[in-house]
């Protein structure tokens, strides 16, 4: 069953997949700008391979629309990727 929320006067019907895409959505634009728009190190970022990002990217509709600026800032929201110098 979809959740109603209110957001300011209006309320809104979102179900458990629109939520989990606008949060893979998030997560996915925070590793990209963390990387630099380098996909391999933002797919390694997250643990998982380049070619599951870009399929998720794909679908979420980030794919042919993302782009990277440098001076940028990341999506607000907690931040909870991280990097290894390995990568």
């Amino acid at each position: 069953m979809a959740q109603e929320i209110v957001i300011g006067s209006e309320t809104a019907v979102v179900s458990l997949k629109e939520r989990v895409a606008a949060y893979e959505r998030k997560l996915i634009q925070e590793a990209l700008w963390f990387a630099g728009g380098n996909q391999r190190r933002a797919a390694a970022a997250l643990g998982c391979l380049p070619t599951t990002l870009n399929e998720k990217m794909r679908r979420l509709g980030l794919r042919d629309q993302y782009s990277v600026a440098p001076h940028e800032r990341p999506p607000a929201g907690p931040t909870i990727v991280t990097f290894s110098h390995g990568v």
